[in-house]
């Protein structure tokens, strides 16, 4: 409401109590606003994390500088949306525009955690994911790094707590990158990597079977996570039974219409 029709409001006892409660919505919405717009970023940036980790696949010389690569771009674009994540929630409780910045979050975690499965062959910890969202602050200069320093006079700690939810959510989402990862790898002749893959992700499965159900959203990722673990078990299956009656030029293309038509009759 501009001022010039405020001014038409009749004066009344209630008309500045009503305007406050104006002035209020109005923060709140342009606060959700802002958040929706940081979550978005930092969604569109970890996907171009995740895209950029694909290209390992057969390019194992050229590995160490790829996975640098997506570390110094999370340090330099997505910390510093993360941090104004935390700046819009401090002193608040942020599970108020929760769903504002979750989705963003939940891509944020995706991206980490594919980074360290192909870095170092395990699942990120939550407290490692946490480490990412708790940053040092020195007096007004923000620095998007994560903490490891020892505090100074002058120094203090900006921290987004971690919901559980958005890091199992986050976690589930990493499959489907796994499996594309198999595919990837079979393309580059890469035969052992979805035999090594399906350990993990049938761990991973059993994980989430033994999680209570938490709305619709986790079982529908529970569902896609039991899909995408059904493709690696087709391509191992692929690989052991069909492999060498195969030609090499024609092995993707076989992979590729096993677990586009036949995942749906086979069962874990």
């Amino acid at each position: 409401m501009c001022q010039c029709e405020e001014d038409k409001i009749p004066s009344s006892p209630y008309k500045e109590i009503f305007l406050e409660f104006q002035h209020e919505l109005d923060f709140k919405y342009d606060k959700h606003e802002r958040l929706v717009k940081l979550s978005r970023d930092c969604t569109i940036q970890s996907k171009r994390v995740i895209f950029a980790l694909h290209r390992i696949s057969g390019n194992e010389a050229l590995k160490g500088r790829i996975l640098s690569e997506a570390r110094k771009k999370i340090s330099s674009e997505i910390l510093c949306l993360l941090q104004g994540i935390i700046l819009e929630n401090e002193k608040k409780d942020p599970r108020k525009h929760h769903t504002a910045f979750s989705p963003g979050l939940q891509e944020f975690i995706e991206a980490i955690a594919f980074l360290t499965f192909l870095s170092k062959r395990r699942l990120v910890t939550m407290e490692e994911v946490q480490s990412y969202l708790t940053f040092k602050v020195q007096q007004e200069s923000f620095l998007c790094e994560p903490t490891g320093a020892q505090l100074g006079s002058e120094e203090a700690i900006l921290c987004l707590p971690l919901d559980p939810v958005d890091y199992v959510l986050g976690i589930a989402d990493l499959t489907g990158e796994l499996m594309r990862l198999c595919i990837n790898a079979v393309g580059c002749g890469d035969r052992e990597l979805p035999f090594n893959m399906l350990t993990f992700m049938r761990a991973t499965y059993s994980g989430f079977l033994s999680l209570r159900s938490i709305g619709k959203e986790m079982g529908r990722k529970t569902s896609v996570l039991k899909s995408s673990l059904m493709k690696v078990e087709r391509v191992c299956y692929t690989l052991k039974i069909r492999g060498s009656e195969i030609p090499e030029h024609l092995l993707v293309r076989a992979i590729a219409t096993d677990t586009d038509n036949n995942v749906d009759d086979y069962s874990l």
